[in-house]
């Protein structure tokens, strides 16, 4: 039997235990309730989809990143994947993408002494409304491409609440959980504030995987096959439910 036959067997052979070694290095950041180094089990999505890959065979490392690098990294093909982030159509261009991890309603945070009845886009003509520097304008474009609402751009969500407090800003828009729990890191007393007016979106969090890896999808269908599986046995719910009564109470 020729040489090169038998190395081309020894290879086929070797390179399923070779794949099975690979580590995945997944970037998340730092985003309360959700994410955070020193939140129960890294926050409510940290656990999810730690649940989730431990019921596949990839193995993975998550790291901390500031949003932006970790971002960065991804389209620069430094890291595998990264979570969670909202999915929108240029994310979907850009990289692989896998189901939902988490889905929110959005709605605009005020202070409790705003008294516009906010019903359609037009009641906030002229109005300001905070976004943190570097986040997608997604879910508000419709309000700034049809300049209904001028930006405010501080750093953090924590800033976003003291503008309004400052009245340096009108509104933030954001998902019940991380916004309260945004006013409370802030220091600021729940009181001061309410969300107003209908759901402004539905956002939907995702796992994105490097377009440039070549086990981009590799890395989507294993993960996509945990989250069916934490799905399937009740231990997703488990784990929101549990997130949940940890910011509630």
């Amino acid at each position: 039997m020729p040489k090169s036959f038998l190395l081309s067997i020894l290879l086929l052979i070797s390179m399923p235990a070779l794949t099975e070694k690979q580590e995945f290095i997944l970037a998340t950041g730092e985003w309360a309730p959700f994410t955070g180094k020193n939140l129960p089990n890294g926050g409510m999505l940290v656990e999810i989809v730690e649940t989730a890959l431990n019921n596949t065979k990839l193995k993975y490392r998550i790291v901390y990143l500031p949003w932006k690098r970790g971002y960065k990294n991804l389209l620069d093909g430094d890291i595998e994947g990264a979570f969670p982030w909202m999915l929108t159509a240029e994310r979907e261009r850009l990289f692989s993408v896998s189901d939902s991890i988490y889905k929110s309603k959005e709605r605009f945070f005020a202070s409790k002494d705003f008294t516009i009845n906010y019903q359609k886009y037009e009641d906030f003509k002229g109005l300001s409304v905070c976004l943190p520097l570097g986040w997608t304008k997604a879910p508000i474009k419709e309000f700034l491409d049809n300049k209904i609402l001028s930006l405010y751009q501080p750093k953090n969500e924590e800033d976003c609440f003291q503008g309004i407090i400052l009245k340096r800003t009108h509104l933030y828009s954001a998902n019940s959980l991380s916004g309260w729990e945004a006013i409370k890191r802030a220091g600021l007393n729940p009181a001061d504030f309410k969300e107003i007016g209908p759901v402004i979106r539905e956002n939907t969090f995702v796992l994105l995987a490097s377009s440039l890896k070549d086990n981009n999808n590799r890395l989507i269908q294993e993960f996509n096959r945990g989250m069916r599986i934490i799905k399937n046995n009740n231990a997703y719910n488990e784990i929101v439910k549990k997130h949940l009564e940890l910011v509630l109470k």
